[in-house]
């Protein structure tokens, strides 16, 4: 009988000191009895077996007050095992059904293998077996598979492009498993997905964007301008830190009512001393902007053929170039299809590349018609100073999340620009004006 009370005993102390250490699972549901439009579920882990984050859980309260505020019923998961993290999100997946919109935050661990997106729950293990580590994980489709209904408008809120604990214990037999954040998700229909940094990069525990995104959601507005508000003063706290956005929603999502946003004031791209002219303009003009550019740049091409006889070595190169565009956030990514066809003595050696470079037109402090060699020409674009830096990605594996301060666009056919390329340079620079972007200080 004393055997069995001590054992008691210590049971009752081993799990008590457990519950101090340990949080696992809190799951819990907070429901507006008025509401029927709009629901959220925010997931954050903390406590991993690898090791501790110290934000996740403190941020997400940040959230869970402004939502509610704003009339969310919040479904709430904090901690959550592999079971439990799964159960969540089917038990949200059911409740979103009688809901008119949703919104679905994560933050934690999260990274790419093989280009698969994955979310961590607290207890994945450090494991060096590849299989084992993917079958403790979550990958993101099935979070996207949950709230799959086109009708409705959803925000997928990804804030987990932290360092990858699993990286070392892997990569000396498997390289497959990416330390540099998500890579690109395709979204669903009247979706958008938000990253807390731009794809191909990572960012510290310490990640001010939750808090400042949910101090703008108790201000009130719709998304995009909470978002254009929230990017903002994130690059004022980071100025490396690119929010980033994909997909499009159909209809708008917006906390308390909407509010008219002031026009962008600019900080006019001042290539002259003596030039003190500025202008306001409205965020729509930006968007026109921007659309325009995005015509004109699908015309620019750089076409070069080199023919030096049928034994020798004969090549011709191709660039054609595309631009995507958020006019809420002023971010861009520019595409360059690159393709290289080679004939030496009749052997053919062919390869295609992307690169695509990303970047704040707020940072861009010119962009200059240059000439590069004989009937070449190329638009020159530059960032402020040395330590804004351009994300550039080539998907052949090279220059994977290479940051650098300036890139060319180079060209021998303007398409309907014909010659005029200084109204591409025009164009481009009232962007970047109603950005707040120019030169601010020597390059």
């Amino acid at each position: 009988m004393k055997h069995l009370i001590t054992i008691l005993i210590l049971v009752t102390f081993i799990t008590v000191n457990a519950q101090k250490t340990r949080n696992f699972n809190v799951f819990k549901e907070n429901k507006i009895e008025t509401n029927n439009d709009k629901i959220a579920l925010v997931i954050a882990n903390s406590d991993y077996d690898i090791g501790k984050l110290d934000k996740p859980v403190e941020e997400a309260d940040y959230l869970i007050k402004a939502l509610e505020k704003q009339g969310y019923d919040v479904q709430i998961g904090y901690n959550l095992d592999l079971v439990n993290m799964k159960k969540t999100i089917i038990e949200f997946s059911k409740k979103f059904n009688s809901y008119k919109s949703g919104i679905i935050y994560y933050a934690g661990h999260g990274f790419q293998i093989d280009g698969e997106n994955y979310l961590v729950p607290t207890d994945t293990p450090q494991t060096d077996v590849l299989f084992e580590l993917k079958s403790s994980l979550v990958n993101i489709d099935y979070v996207f598979e949950a709230i799959n209904d086109p009708k409705k408008p959803k925000i997928i809120i990804l804030d987990a492009c932290r360092n990858n604990p699993f990286k070392d214990k892997l990569v000396s037999s498997y390289r497959g498993l990416d330390d540099n954040g998500f890579s690109e998700i395709k979204p669903q229909i009247n979706s958008e997905i938000l990253f807390s940094t731009a794809a191909g990069t990572k960012v510290n525990d310490d990640n001010p964007f939750t808090r400042i995104f949910s101090e703008e959601i108790i201000k009130g507005g719709c998304y995009d301008d909470i978002l254009r508000r929230t990017n903002a003063r994130v690059r004022e706290e980071n100025p490396r830190q690119i929010l980033a956005t994909m997909g499009f929603l159909e209809d708008k999502i917006c906390f308390g009512e909407e509010k008219k946003e002031d026009p962008v004031t600019p900080v006019a791209v001042n290539n002259n001393e003596d030039d003190s002219s500025n202008n306001n303009f409205e965020v729509n003009e930006l968007e026109d902007a921007l659309a325009w550019i995005q015509g004109k740049m699908e015309g620019i091409k750089y076409n070069q053929y080199n023919y030096t006889g049928a034994l020798s070595h004969n090549y011709s190169t191709t660039h054609n170039y595309k631009i995507e565009y958020k006019a809420a956030t002023c971010e861009i990514k520019i595409i360059d299809n690159y393709s290289y066809v080679e004939d030496r003595n009749s052997a053919r050696n062919d390869y295609k590349t992307e690169t695509f470079y990303e970047l704040l037109l707020s940072d861009i402090s010119s962009i200059k018609n240059e000439s590069a060699w004989s009937n070449v020409y190329s638009f020159a674009i530059k960032t402020n100073n040395s330590q804004t830096l351009i994300l550039k990605t080539n998907n052949n594996g090279y220059d994977k999340g290479t940051q650098i301060n300036e890139f060319k666009i180079y060209y021998d056919n303007l398409g309907d620009l014909e010659d005029q390329p200084e109204r591409f340079v025009k164009a481009f620079t009232d962007a970047i004006n109603m950005c707040g972007g120019g030169k601010k200080e020597k390059y």
